[in-house]
């Protein structure tokens, strides 16, 4: 157990000061975008999304689409035409702060696969399985602190960051209580399903803000960031066990499905020129 606390912490904690460092926002800036959207990306279709299918079927369908429609049509209330004089369009915040909510609660669900890791619950106890469960933790909270940053300055971004770490040790704490952990599993699916679609949504912000073409970084490099944050996710996914929930066709369909209503959405709801960049 203090081995899955230590790493809950630890992945959370380094996540935030790569995010906040200097170098990071001056030389490193597409790497840590694109190993942002590697990681987070493959936790969407390859963790979350799957698992939540595995667990409720074609169900997790709802909630994922609710999530992601919802997220999308908040943020054009938010950017509605605004009457002259008035404050700027704040969207794109807003929409990272609804992904900041979406990965405090995916933290939330992570501390509590570490805690039963730690305790023995899964009948695995290894440092590497707890490792892998955690590292991916690291680039998406980076990429997240860093966009923050460059809207609410590193003070807030920090202050922010401090939800995820509270989300991850609780979910570590929870593991340790039966019927709280009972709770969270039978909730497990359906607040996957949402959790992706909320953080498949912010995911594009928090990316946006980072990408112009002055700051974007090397294409080999961007890949090969990108490359190493899926890894990790799939390192995790594979020492977890967390790979037989794609055995199922259902689940396959599933993210087929949840491909095609993000194709839609986004199609119905464009980013990109459309939006102010964060902390302009």
């Amino acid at each position: 157990m203090l081995l899955a606390l230590l790493l809950a912490v630890l992945s959370v904690v380094l996540g935030a000061a790569v995010g906040v460092s200097r170098v990071a926002s001056t030389r490193l800036i597409g790497p840590i975008r694109a190993a942002g959207l590697g990681a987070g990306v493959l936790a969407v279709f390859g963790q979350l999304l799957p698992e939540a299918a595995h667990d409720v079927g074609f169900f997790a369908l709802v909630p994922f689409g609710l999530a992601l429609f919802g997220s999308a049509a908040f943020e054009r209330w938010v950017l509605r035409p605004a009457i002259p004089g008035d404050a700027p369009p704040r969207g794109p915040r807003a929409t990272l702060e609804l992904g900041l909510i979406a990965l405090a609660v995916h933290q939330l669900f992570e501390g509590v696969a570490l805690g039963a890791v730690g305790s023995g619950h899964h009948g695995a106890t290894t440092a590497a399985v707890a490792f892998a469960i955690s590292a991916h933790t690291v680039p998406l909270v980076a990429m997240f602190t860093l966009a923050m940053a460059r809207s609410v300055g590193p003070k807030g971004a920090l202050g922010r960051v401090g939800v995820l770490l509270a989300a991850s040790v609780t979910g570590v704490g929870l593991a340790s209580i039966p019927a709280a952990a009972a709770l969270v599993e039978t909730s497990h699916g359906v607040v996957h399903a949402a959790v992706a679609g909320l953080l498949l949504h912010a995911l594009l912000h928090a990316a946006a803000p980072l990408s112009a073409a002055s700051v974007a970084g090397s294409p080999v490099g961007n890949s090969i960031a990108a490359a190493l944050g899926a890894v990790l996710v799939v390192i995790g996914i594979v020492l977890g066990d967390g790979h037989h929930a794609l055995e199922s066709s259902t689940t396959w369909l599933v993210l087929g499905l949840a491909l095609v209503l993000t194709v839609v959405v986004h199609r119905a709801w464009p980013h990109g020129a459309r939006l102010r960049p964060v902390g302009s």
